[in-house]
């Protein structure tokens, strides 16, 4: 957070400050690829074109040194979206969904009449301004994104594959898409919304959306006091040709979409109010279907289901910085050339370009269950160490049937590569995502085993591994040097 005092009027107003590290990080046990200029330039190009209305986020300024690019921007401080959800006191209503809904689909209107493609439309891209119940959204991060040329036709469509596979449209991975692939990725957004993230039962989850002939209704965690108007709106972003999908615009006038706009005062109804008042006999039949449509409902779990995956998501990253630790180089490169060749076995090889469309996408994403993974990590090593470890992560045993992205380890070894025939989980920056180089696999990998001694105690461990960073100086220098630091954070979640 920073402050602007050279500007009365913002002075007391505070921003974001994001700094780009022209190098290699690992931070949060997670790994971060240099961005390459050319993306760096065409996502504030897109900030600036966008000028931080409605709902997107608002540029403030650029500074350069040698090493580091600050990126200053308004601050949003109430997180990203499954941190904002799950840190509400009362789980969310209808009318919250309806009024992140409008404002989403706001953003991506307004990205579309600047001819701005986001595509990588998900939680972790949309902030809140504040913590509080009802903040306004911000759209953020357009390092994936692409601007439309002027003279570009209808006809032609984009072919350069960027984006998180969960969230992909069809007609993406089909690499042949324009504007409305986005729409897709936020009908996806909003299923997540209200069901939380299926970390369990992934694939299947995953399988349904891309699938043309599915019931919304029986994607895994749906709420069962959802409105018949959000599964309309659901089922129109989530159209599976992109032909006959409605536009951001479109989507806008749904009913769903207004429903917070009425909903200002009125009273919140319980499951069993909004089913007495439509099961009353004092009502005629229409007045009883507009209660059941009219209602704001509670969508009771909503807050747990989302801390749940955010307690996931930290036990993944120590787990994937605990294998890079423990494994021995030859070891996680045979780890890494098992699973790819488990993902091969499991779906025909990707298509090389734009292809002719049909009615279901069997892409494979790039997860593996926890006990698949015990079991290919004792066929390349003496597990004992590994899974003693591995049980003293916090919540191991609730996360045991959740599905892993294995994908993760692949920037620690170098049979990583370029994976082919599944969908990679992480944010994908278009074709153009440099890979690391041997010397940043080996140092990081180095680092990481350093903290990590068989005859430490868990307590020791906990101790000598508070997080650590690794950056590199600025590749275009003749002399490149690796720093380390040491940073408040557990690198392996210990408990």
């Amino acid at each position: 957070m920073v402050h602007d005092m050279l500007n009365k009027s913002r002075g007391a107003e505070p921003l974001a400050c994001k700094a780009l590290k022209k190098g290699v990080v690992f931070k949060d046990n997670t790994l971060y690829t240099p961005m390459k200029p050319e993306i760096l330039r065409g996502e504030i190009e897109m900030l600036r074109q966008l000028d931080g209305r409605q709902f997107c986020l608002k540029l403030i300024a650029i500074y350069e040194t040698p090493k580091v690019i600050y990126m200053i921007t308004e601050y949003c401080g109430g997180g990203e979206m499954m941190e904002y959800v799950g840190s509400l006191k009362e789980d969310l209503t209808t009318e919250d969904v309806s009024r992140i809904a409008f404002q989403l689909l706001s953003a991506l209107n307004h990205c579309a009449k600047n001819q701005v493609l986001h595509r990588d439309i998900k939680p972790e891209n949309i902030m809140f301004q504040d913590p509080s119940q009802g903040s306004p959204l911000r759209l953020i991060d357009f390092g994936s994104g692409t601007l439309d040329l002027p003279d570009r036709k209808e006809e032609d469509k984009h072919t350069t594959f960027a984006g998180t596979a969960f969230y992909t449209s069809p007609e993406l991975f089909q690499r042949a898409y324009d504007q409305l692939t986005d729409v897709w990725s936020a009908g996806v957004v909003l299923y997540v919304l209200v069901a939380g993230y299926p970390a369990d039962v992934l694939q299947k989850a995953f399988n349904l959306l891309q699938s043309s002939k599915r019931d919304l209704k029986t994607l895994p965690g749906m709420p069962d006091n959802m409105p018949e108007s959000y599964y309309e709106l659901l089922a129109a972003a989530l159209t599976y040709k992109p032909n006959l999908r409605k536009s951001a615009a479109e989507l806008l006038e749904f009913e769903f979409t207004q429903f917070h706009k009425h909903q200002d005062d009125e009273q919140i109804l319980s499951l069993e109010q909004v089913a007495a008042a439509a099961a009353s006999a004092d009502l005629p039949v229409g007045e009883a279907s507009r209660v059941r449509r009219q209602g704001s409902v509670s969508l009771r779990g909503s807050v747990s289901r989302h801390n749940m995956f955010l307690g996931f998501k930290r036990f993944e990253r120590s787990l994937t910085a605990l294998l890079a630790a423990l494994l021995s180089k030859k070891e996680l490169d045979a780890l890494v050339t098992k699973l790819k060749i488990r993902a091969a076995q499991q779906h025909s090889s990707e298509p090389e370009g734009p292809s002719s469309f049909s009615d279901q996408n069997n892409k494979q994403l790039a997860v593996i269950s926890m006990e698949e993974l015990r079991e290919l990590i004792r066929e390349v090593a003496d597990g004992n160490q590994i899974f003693e470890t591995m049980s003293k992560l916090e919540n191991a045993e609730v996360y045991s049937s959740f599905a892993y992205h294995f994908d993760l380890l692949f920037d620690f070894s170098k049979e990583g590569g370029d994976a082919r025939g599944f969908a990679r989980s992480g944010s994908t920056r278009s074709d153009t995502n440099r890979r690391l180089s041997r010397r940043d696999r080996q140092s990081i990998r180095q680092l990481a085993s350093s903290a990590v001694d068989e005859d430490y105690s868990t307590s020791s461990m906990r101790e000598l591994s508070r997080g650590l960073a690794l950056q590199g100086n600025n590749r275009d220098e003749k002399k490149s040097k690796i720093s380390v630091s040491v940073s408040a954070g557990n690198l392996f979640g210990l408990q």
